[in-house]
């Protein structure tokens, strides 16, 4: 059956990347987000794939997704530790 929750597919793709599966990792979290449309995290996580392949209109659709989903959870400055979306950093402010 499917998952019901986020939490192990969000996991094997952080595995998946820090084996150097990027794209299996990016492909995994497409998938998840499609099972989990509400889940700031696998959003998250898709704008940091999408920033580590230079894809920036992407990543900032996702991180403002990620934003959206968070709700009052302020994620800017977690974004901006983040190494992969280092190419928006400065574009983050007008999200």
């Amino acid at each position: 059956g499917l998952p019901n929750s986020a939490f192990g597919p969000l996991h094997s793709s952080e595995a998946l990347r820090r084996l150097g599966q990027d794209g299996l990792s990016k492909d995994l979290l497409t998938r998840t987000a499609k099972l989990f449309p509400d889940e700031w995290r696998i959003a998250f996580a898709l704008a940091c794939a999408n920033g580590k392949f230079g894809e920036k209109a992407e990543a900032l659709i996702w991180l403002e997704k990620a934003i959206d989903l968070a709700g009052p959870l302020d994620i800017r400055m977690k974004a901006l530790d983040e190494p992969d979306l280092h190419e928006i950093w400065t574009d983050i402010s007008e999200i």
